[in-house]
């Protein structure tokens, strides 16, 4: 560790003695860039808290997931495999820490179905003609939403097998995990 703060102050010490010495990476002789990144007028002073804007940043938002489900098909079929999804696990009783597991992975694959739309309309804005490098960051994108899915209908599948067997062989749905854990435990001992 003292070997390598050794060799950094040496060749710092190099640089900028090169530096000084040639004149190379003069500030002054630099050229500044042509822009530069300031913040917005809006940024700088410090917005107040008050409902109303929250309300209206709310209204954005379901606004932004209302285009998002009018506008995508893909959207559309996530509605329908989520209720499906639900439908299910409300038929087979299924447990708090079950229902939390297929709610992350239903909000996961919203959550990336929306961040590729936004993506995709931003690129559609940024490069309006046919380009290669845009198609492949969308084709990515469009990927990590394809990802998701098979994640979710995975996890959906594990999740729900034990609930789809049991109540298959018994008539009923729902397995109590807390009452098995603890047939399991008395057997143990």
């Amino acid at each position: 560790m003292v070997c390598c703060a050794f060799i950094s102050f040496i060749l710092a010490c190099f640089f900028g003695l090169f530096r000084s010495l040639t004149g190379v990476f003069n500030p002054k002789t630099v050229k500044p860039l042509l822009w530069t990144l300031s913040p917005s007028p809006a940024a700088v002073t410090a917005e107040r808290f008050s409902l109303s804007a929250r309300a209206k940043s709310v209204s954005y938002a379901v606004s932004g997931i209302r285009f998002v489900i009018s506008n995508e098909h893909n959207a559309r079929i996530h509605i329908a495999a989520a209720g499906a999804v639900m439908t299910l696990a409300l038929l087979f009783k299924v447990s708090v820490v079950d229902w939390l597991i297929l709610i992350l992975a239903i909000v996961s694959v919203w959550f990336a179905e929306t961040i590729n739309t936004a993506f995709e309309y931003l690129c559609d804005v940024v490069s309006p003609e046919k380009n290669e490098a845009v198609k492949h960051a969308k084709d990515i994108a469009a990927g990590a939403v394809l990802i998701t899915a098979m994640g979710a209908v995975i996890i959906g599948a594990i999740v729900m097998f034990p609930y789809v067997t049991n109540g298959i062989k018994q008539g009923q749905g729902g397995i109590d995990y807390a009452q098995l854990v603890a047939d399991n435990l008395c057997l143990v001992r």
